[in-house]
């Protein structure tokens, strides 16, 4: 379902998680974004075609992480590139959603990026910080002579240009002219039933089915 979690992928995002604890081999403070950004980022890994089954591909765009930083942006709720790259606990972050959302995109933004020199710098961090478990200090190496300010401009720049899927959206095209506002608020069963009545039946009018005591 497009607005619900589906298990395998979470189960990719909390084993980022375990690889990254393991591969770093402390319990130091971590980068966060770069924590569950990453996590974000392998959600959306998907069985490489073509090769037997063996593999998986990333890059998919995370459709609802980017609904969701999209509409941060728009309510001014997104931070700096700079300030997002400090934080080692969600929680100091206001609105941890907007924070997943804004982390993934980040990673998205870096590890997709056409330039090898972007792309480079996520993998470059995890080593560093693997080994000086600091990771302000692997930030500020790894980052060394990148303009935080230009950086944060790009990743706008590519943000506002992303489509996001919108599956309501789509519905409401299909069948926003058969189902009665009413049985928006009637309850899921009766929102199904006109749903699957519509689906059985393509090319009947443009009208709902008629329900028991109603006018014929």
């Amino acid at each position: 379902m497009a607005y619900t979690d589906d298990t395998a992928r979470v189960l990719s995002h909390e084993g980022w998680h375990q690889y990254f604890q393991a591969y770093t081999v402390s319990e130091v403070p971590m980068p966060a974004w770069l924590d569950e950004g990453v996590g974000e980022f392998y959600y959306t890994a998907n069985p490489r075609s073509g090769s037997g089954g063996r593999g998986y591909e990333t890059g998919a765009l995370n459709q609802s992480r980017l609904r969701d930083v999209l509409r941060a942006y728009e309510d001014g709720r997104t931070k700096h590139f700079r300030l997002m790259l400090q934080y080692d606990r969600v929680e100091r972050f206001a609105e941890a959603d907007v924070f997943y959302a804004q982390g993934w995109s980040m990673v998205q933004f870096l590890m997709t990026h056409q330039s090898s020199k972007y792309r480079a710098l996520i993998p470059n961090l995890l080593r560093h910080f693997k080994d000086s478990k600091n990771f302000r200090e692997s930030t500020a190496k790894v980052f060394k002579g990148f303009d935080l300010d230009e950086l944060h401009r790009e990743w706008l720049g590519w943000l506002l240009v992303q489509i996001p899927d919108d599956p309501l959206k789509e519905l409401a095209r299909e069948f926003g002219t058969k189902i009665r506002p009413e049985e928006l608020l009637a309850g899921d069963d009766v929102i199904r039933d006109a749903y699957l009545w519509h689906l059985r039946n393509p090319h009947a009018p443009t009208r709902v089915p008629p329900r028991d005591g109603d006018a014929r």
